[in-house]
């Protein structure tokens, strides 16, 4: 039996990379690799510096080329020209790069793994951190269903629980699975949690939300 798992937005209708293994993952795996590039199609990393490569051990924003990138946003000139570059390797034609918005990084067999995204990457206390990380890390705790971590000068993590599990035990079992300085400040138990008409979790409301009175730790 083989298992795929499949990368792509939308934009490059619909998938651009693909890991292939014969076994389930092990359930304490947090994720599994992206893979590598389909055919007729390129994946290259944009660093903090703006540098576009496709090097090992490298670590950026995803970029993609290849016949399924869609040339843009029909109507919304702005939006595709935040969204999609020029190749900066020439200027001779049409050559576009849709930027995902994705961290990731390439192993020494160019494999690509998911890090996070680039809009919940922070630098806190001079360290770098991906809030997707402390998410991930909670929602492996035993009693925890959901969890958002934002940041707001202090990092903050609304979680959903199980009834018989207190915050404390939570914050307890963290500390175990992430540095000191990706620890949140405040743990905020939420009972329900906004989502948008894409059914994804609702950032904005939430940030609206940690400014009720609700029960932390």
């Amino acid at each position: 039996m083989t298992f795929s798992n499949m990368y792509g937005p939308t934009e490059i209708t619909v998938d651009c990379t693909c890991y292939h293994f014969s076994a389930p993952p092990p359930l304490d795996c947090l994720s599994v690799p992206i893979g590598w590039a389909r055919n007729n199609m390129e994946l290259f990393v944009r660093t903090e510096e703006g540098v576009v490569r496709a090097d090992r051990r490298l670590e950026g924003e995803l970029l993609v080329r290849g016949l399924s990138v869609t040339y843009g946003y029909l109507g919304d000139k702005k939006k595709t020209n935040q969204s999609y570059i020029q190749n900066p390797e020439h200027d001779l034609y049409s050559d576009l790069l849709y930027c995902t918005g994705d961290i990731v990084r390439f192993d020494e067999g160019l494999c690509c793994f998911y890090v996070g995204r680039k809009d919940n990457q922070i630098k806190h206390l001079g360290n770098r951190i991906e809030l997707g990380e402390v998410e991930a890390a909670l929602t492996s705790i035993s009693g925890v269903g959901e969890a958002v971590v934002l940041y707001n000068g202090a990092i903050v993590a609304m979680i959903s629980l199980d009834e018989d599990v207190a915050i404390k035990l939570v914050r307890h079992a963290l500390e175990k699975l992430v540095p000191g300085y990706m620890m949140p400040e405040t743990i905020i138990l939420m009972p329900g949690f906004p989502r948008t008409a894409n059914g994804k979790y609702d950032r904005r409301a939430l940030a609206i939300a940690i400014q009720d009175d609700l029960p932390v730790g």
